[in-house]
């Protein structure tokens, strides 16, 4: 680390609006709803159930990272 320069990130920017937007968009969510929901004060709790972000975080894209399904454990674990 030894002359390497690293930017400072403020531990809460995840929570400016611009972060929000970006990412949002990145999920494939339209740019007016990102901006609607990048700008709302309500915490990531509440956010979650909104439309936007349950058409970003789709079952897919939670599927590509790693996340298993309760659904599908529990199916596998009574039927099988």
């Amino acid at each position: 680390m030894v002359g390497e320069s690293r930017k400072a990130v403020p531990h809460n920017a995840r929570h400016e609006p611009r972060t929000r937007i970006r990412d949002l968009i990145k999920l494939g969510v339209g740019k007016r709803q990102a901006i609607l929901l990048g700008l709302s004060s309500k915490g990531y709790y509440r956010l979650a159930k909104t439309y936007a972000v349950q058409r970003g975080l789709s079952d897919q894209w939670l599927k590509d990272q790693g996340l298993i399904s309760v659904r599908e454990q529990w199916i596998k674990f009574h039927y099988n």
